[in-house]
């Protein structure tokens, strides 16, 4: 089955499909077109069936014949979990999941979707237990995506977060404990990742959005110029006489005060592991500066992430992809699960 991913984000919707040929990954083909205004996030069945079409079109222009995807979920519709448990078997630990996703996510159950996977042992797992990743989302917020990849005439084989889709993608961290950093449009997840597994999920409603808004109220400008501005100078301090940088500061400290906290609560959780790497993408990832300024921040490595580092392609794919990498690591994390099994 030739599957591939969707990224079906607030500003964009990304696909990529890759393809296994001997031992190598080669990327058979990735696109990405502005998501229709309200997007996913609509309940108006003209605005979903305007994102349909925009899923029917990018997957047409992109010229991919599968109609079986993989398909991310908002990270803030989703609640992540990293459950203690007693040694049981699967079936007993299915039911004892249940249990425990009563206790723990801030909906019902009844009305969840919900996904689990036992974490690889570590020396840090303590005696006598297993930890389980425990993802969830509400049905409604699913049945979503799922009609309207349906209505494109795509059936759905894998929906998954997208921080484990993006973990997938970008976690290569040489001690295989990290963190990531997603910055998109309406938000922004941060995620701890050790050995490819998810550990620690959050999700704050600033991203890339906010910044314009931001630079536009302080500068009196409109929106789109601002959009202009904050991609041209960033947090760069020669620029305007640093009137962008001082601008946009504010809504980035939230992010890199989120993400300390973060890092803090898994340091907490395991006091002999440190987080000194950091990966940055989503399409908020290019800002000027922002790296240097993140990891002065919060005392670590941080790199730019970029899913295509490990795939052949062909110079012209290769080409048009140029800088463009931390658009499509949720995409990206989505077609590699069925061919890294």
């Amino acid at each position: 089955m030739q599957t591939f991913g969707i990224d079906i984000g607030t500003s964009s919707i990304k696909i990529a499909q890759v393809a296994r040929e001997g031992g190598k990954i080669r990327l058979v083909a990735a696109a990405a077109i502005p998501t229709p205004q309200a997007g996913i996030r609509s309940e108006s069945v003209t605005d979903l069936a305007s994102l349909t079409e925009a899923v029917k079109k990018i997957i047409s222009d992109a010229k991919i014949t599968s109609r079986h995807v993989a398909c991310s979920v908002s990270e803030s519709n989703v609640h992540v979990e990293v459950l203690q448990m007693p040694p049981m078997s699967e079936s007993e630990l299915s039911s004892a999941v249940v249990w425990e996703a009563e206790q723990v996510i801030p909906f019902q159950v009844s009305e969840a979707e919900i996904s689990w996977q036992v974490i690889p042992v570590t020396d840090q797992t303590k005696a006598n237990t297993q930890q389980v990743l425990l993802t969830a989302a509400p049905k409604r917020q699913v049945e979503k995506y799922v009609n309207v990849l349906n209505q494109a005439g795509l059936t759905p084989e894998i929906i998954e977060p997208e921080s484990v889709a993006t973990a997938r993608a970008l976690a290569k961290f040489p001690s295989g404990l990290g963190a990531i950093i997603d910055l998109g449009a309406s938000g922004t997840s941060i995620s701890v990742v050790l050995n490819g597994c998810v550990v620690v999920s959050r999700s704050l409603p600033t991203g890339g959005n906010a910044i314009s808004r931001a630079l536009s109220s302080y500068l009196n400008l409109e929106l789109n110029q601002a959009e202009e501005y904050k991609r041209a100078y960033g947090l760069e301090e020669n620029q305007l006489e640093g009137k962008v940088r001082q601008a946009i500061i504010p809504v980035i400290d939230v992010i890199s005060n989120e993400t300390r906290k973060v890092i803090e609560f898994y340091q907490s959780k395991n006091e002999n592991r440190r987080i000194s790497s950091i990966v940055l993408t989503g399409g908020g990832a290019g800002l000027p500066e922002l790296v240097p300024y993140l990891a002065k921040n919060l005392g670590a490595e941080i790199v730019i992430g970029d899913p295509f580092v490990d795939i052949s392609k062909d110079e012209r794919m290769a080409s048009a992809l140029t800088g463009f990498g931390p658009l499509y690591g949720v995409a990206v994390g989505l077609a590699l699960r069925e061919v890294e099994g």
